[in-house]
């Protein structure tokens, strides 16, 4: 959580940073009334320039957006749902079912010539040593 947290206080920051070049930019370019005395290769460029960091603003505040959202709906806990028994009783079948399934097949390696197959006997896992007190 700390971490979207950092996140969300950088983009903030980043975005009143943000809006001012983009303000900065609209006074140089005096845009609103029409008045500069700036040539028009300048003025493009400056527009050019205008138009990116307006758009770094906006990104800006859709990622402050969905960060926020992300926050709002829990994040990064997980939620856990309540289900009726019924529900687990079925997932539990069905997760056995696969293993059952899972448990009949073994991998094989093909070897350079694409004849030769070496199988591969998968690793059993040796029973945890109970510890000594």
């Amino acid at each position: 959580m700390a971490l979207i947290l950092d996140l969300i206080t950088e983009l903030e920051t980043a975005e009143t940073l943000e809006a001012e070049r983009v303000a900065g930019g609209s006074d140089l370019l005096d845009t609103q009334v029409g008045a500069s005395t700036l040539t028009p290769e300048t003025v493009a460029a400056l527009a050019a320039k205008l138009a990116h960091e307006t758009l770094q603003l906006q990104l800006i505040g859709v990622a402050l957006s969905a960060l926020n959202g992300l926050v709002a709906n829990g994040y990064p806990e997980r939620k856990v749902f309540d289900v009726l028994p019924a529900v687990t009783e079925e997932l539990t079948l069905k997760q056995k079912q696969m293993l059952d399934f899972a448990n009949e097949l073994r991998p094989i390696v093909l070897g350079s010539d694409g004849g030769v197959i070496t199988v591969v006997e998968p690793a059993i896992a040796e029973p945890a040593a109970k510890k000594k007190k």
